[in-house]
């Protein structure tokens, strides 16, 4: 079984510098879960340690770190309701859905090592599922045609969603709706065949 920490900050510049285990581990963590993305997705899903630093650092956003039976951090999400701490993301848009100002839970990314199992990923949705029900909210997130159609990413919360609801009369039966698509494209105009 795995335990979910809910944080409000991890290290800082700091902890990093003296070798905070924790900040340490979330970093290790992250990278381990999000290299593989440099090469399947578009916009750039890592971050550098500065960034990703002031991210662990920053109040607004808060950190789920999952820890398996022996100490180790094995999974790490981030979850926010303060739309502009999340970069890539036009704050404006949601506006089209007043009746959730200020109670859109964002989760900007979600990551657990493959030996963690299925565990930490149904931890997060049921703690973020529940805070937003609680707050007559709404989660959001985005995903790369990578994680959709390879790793099936959303069918995937989308379900685990549903299945927390069957059996908590709390949480509320989950309706999915994808709220914007784009389309990256490119013209190869070199003459080289592919």
């Amino acid at each position: 079984m795995t335990l979910l920490k809910v944080l409000t900050t991890v290290g800082g510049k700091e902890a990093a510098d003296n070798g905070d285990d924790l900040a340490r581990a979330v970093w290790d963590v992250f990278n381990e879960c999000f290299t593989e993305m440099h090469m399947v997705a578009i916009q750039d899903h890592t971050m550098n340690r500065p960034k990703f630093d002031a991210m662990m650092a920053d109040t607004g956003v808060e950190k789920l770190v999952s820890i398996d039976d022996d100490g180790a951090v094995v999974g790490l999400t981030t979850v926010t309701t303060d739309l502009t701490a999340v970069p890539l993301i036009n704050p404006l848009f949601f506006d089209r859905w007043p009746h959730l100002n200020g109670r859109i839970f964002y989760v900007q990314f979600i990551g657990v090592l493959p030996r963690a199992g299925v565990g930490p990923l149904m931890q997060v949705v049921d703690y973020v599922g529940h805070r937003a029900a609680a707050a007559k909210g709404a989660v959001s997130f985005d995903a790369c045609m990578y994680n959709n159609d390879v790793l099936k990413f959303t069918r995937r919360l989308v379900l685990a969603a549903r299945m927390i609801a069957r059996d908590d009369d709390e949480f509320p039966n989950p309706v999915h709706q994808t709220i914007d698509v784009q389309s990256y494209e490119l013209v190869d105009l070199s003459g080289v065949a592919q």
